[in-house]
């Protein structure tokens, strides 16, 4: 059932079943039928401009030539739609189904690429030597979806590295097979890259991640990539030697997650409680494991926890609790639905220093290059074509890599700015994102009313607290109306300089060794070389409105 089941909480949750039999799983640490996988990453190798989808396509189609058999998983069918240049994509569970039948039998060695498959299909020996993941798994269901989105607990993990350990387990049925497994995609990698997503992956998936990067170590061209994926299809005798010795250190048990399975038993009595009618025990099930010291300080889970608990006092007609609940969920998670007053906002703490912030977050990492393709994906809307939300969104998420803390209050609480960035110098930035206008589209009276008025709710919240006002659009030019005096223009031309700027010195912190100290002095030197400091970022990539001609 390992393959069928993420997370055992699933079996109480869904079934029923008792916690304490869950909690006892009959398991086996043998690894005979681990198939040999050579896990390759080429974004976190040192290929420096190289495109990574074309050059993956190029070796996919070699290999396919060669009547190597050859798979792409992908999450939906737009995504699966971008590898049809070189691959086959059947929609239907028949043409799927005549495909795998194909390959198989040894008469298709493809390329295929398969939209949200990431069980079912068996690919075992020549039927696939190649098998590509792009990007993380989606969810199989709305349910898996919503979760995902306001729930960042081990439970989602699991689930999302279930469907990962399930995509790579395509290319290899047995023991005695064997595959090479190429990720693609800044979700993807983001997510492979960080230190405690990999503790949900089995012990054997990790030391083949392991493996693959230290093989691909020296790796610097297209060419080598080649030749190193030639190492395990032909047989290498080094690799297959260095594969089994590896490997043999990853036989034992991932450790239960017990609170997953209290939360999904007291989940499970509460339901019954509520279909029964007895709403108020219902919810006394759930306030209960709301107060338990493992839960405390999980925030995410406590919301969770809130939002079903919202929903049964809700509809046992108690608005003031449904409130109470409903706000709680989302202050902590605002995906979660809002309450139908809005929070008040509570005025943050000073924050930290900007260096720390940022080492702290590479430190996330247990490849630090990955980091690089969370941040791409982060900042992917910061363009114009993107949507006012996405592009404030990204505007935030860009002021977070930079090490300040940003939130987008007027969102969340309908108050105060779009976005709004705290620093650790004596001002903070209030943006308001007009990112849709056009180049002859200057900012008018209304546009600048607005900014005023969230620099008005800011000295208000944060009294004695600086601040710099900036208008987020294509170019620096107000209305004549308008007079803008005393605000910043952030052109989105300028804003796409401080991507780079910011790439920069991630690419460069990668690559940084020593201890915490030494990093964090050498991120402070690199954010003041890329005129990264807030004071910099003021003065060098945000300039006074001109008039408008």
């Amino acid at each position: 059932m390992s393959a069928t089941i993420a997370d055992d909480s699933e079996i109480i949750r869904t079934f029923g079943a008792s916690q304490n039999a869950v909690s006892k799983p009959i398991t086996s640490a043998s690894l005979a039928g681990v198939g040999e996988r050579m896990i390759l990453v080429p974004s976190l190798m040192n290929l420096t401009d190289t495109p990574i989808v074309p050059m993956v396509k190029k070796i996919a189609t070699l290999l396919a030539g060669a009547k190597r058999g050859v798979a792409i998983l992908s999450p939906s069918g737009p995504a699966a739609k971008e590898w049809t240049d070189i691959a086959q994509y059947p929609e239907t569970t028949k043409a799927v189904s005549d495909t795998i039948g194909a390959m198989q039998a040894g008469a298709s060695f493809g390329p295929v690429v398969l939209a949200n498959r990431y069980d079912g299909i068996d690919l075992a020996g020549n039927a696939c030597r190649l098998l590509v993941l792009d990007n993380l798994p989606q969810g199989t269901s709305n349910y898996d979806v919503f979760r995902m989105n306001v729930v960042a607990d081990a439970a989602v993990s699991s689930l999302l590295a279930q469907r990962v350990e399930q995509g790579i387990g395509r290319g290899t049925r047995g023991g005695a097979d064997f595959c090479v497994i190429v990720l693609v995609g800044a979700k993807l990698v983001g997510w492979i890259g960080r230190k405690k997503n990999l503790d949900f992956l089995t012990a054997s998936t990790r030391i083949q991640l392991k493996m693959g990067q230290e093989v691909s170590e020296a790796v610097t061209t297209p060419k080598e990539v080649g030749e190193t994926i030639l190492k395990c299809i032909n047989r290498d005798a080094d690799w297959v030697a260095y594969h089994a010795s590896e490997l043999a250190e990853a036989a034992h048990i991932a450790p239960l997650d017990e609170t997953s399975l209290k939360m999904a038993s007291a989940e499970r009595r509460a339901f019954r409680l509520q279909r029964l009618g007895q709403f108020e025990k219902s919810l006394s099930e759930l306030e209960k494991l709301m107060g338990e010291a493992a839960l405390v300080k999980d925030t995410q889970r406590r919301a969770w926890l809130a939002a079903s608990a919202a929903r049964i006092a809700y509809q046992m007609e108690d608005e003031q609790k449904g409130q109470l609940l409903q706000t709680t969920a989302f202050a902590a998670n605002n995906n979660h639905s809002p309450p139908r007053v809005r929070p008040v906002y509570v005025a943050r703490p000073m924050p930290g220093k900007q260096s720390a912030a940022i080492v702290a977050r590479l430190l996330d990492y247990n490849q630090r290059a990955a980091i690089l393709a969370d941040f791409e994906d982060a900042v992917s809307n910061l363009v114009p074509e993107a949507s006012a939300a996405r592009y404030e969104e990204a505007l935030a998420s860009l002021g977070i890599y930079l090490g300040f803390e940003a939130e987008r209050p007027e969102k969340i609480h309908e108050i105060g700015p779009d976005v709004l960035w705290r620093t650790d110098a004596a001002f903070d930035f209030v943006i308001e994102a007009k990112s849709e206008k056009d180049d002859a589209n200057p900012l008018y009276k209304k546009d600048h009313a607005q900014l005023l008025e969230a620099e008005h709710w800011f000295k208000q919240t944060y009294p004695g607290r600086d601040s710099i006002r900036v208008s987020a659009l294509p170019e620096a030019v107000a209305d004549e109306k308008a007079t803008p005096m005393g605000s910043f223009a952030f052109r989105l031309d300028a804003i796409t300089q401080v991507v780079n700027a910011v790439r920069g010195v991630l690419t460069e912190l990668t690559g940084v060794g020593g201890d915490l100290n030494a990093l964090s002095e050498h991120c402070e030197a690199a954010l003041i070389n890329s005129k990264l400091k807030p004071t910099m970022i003021r003065d060098v990539f945000m300039k006074p409105f001109g008039k408008a001609h």
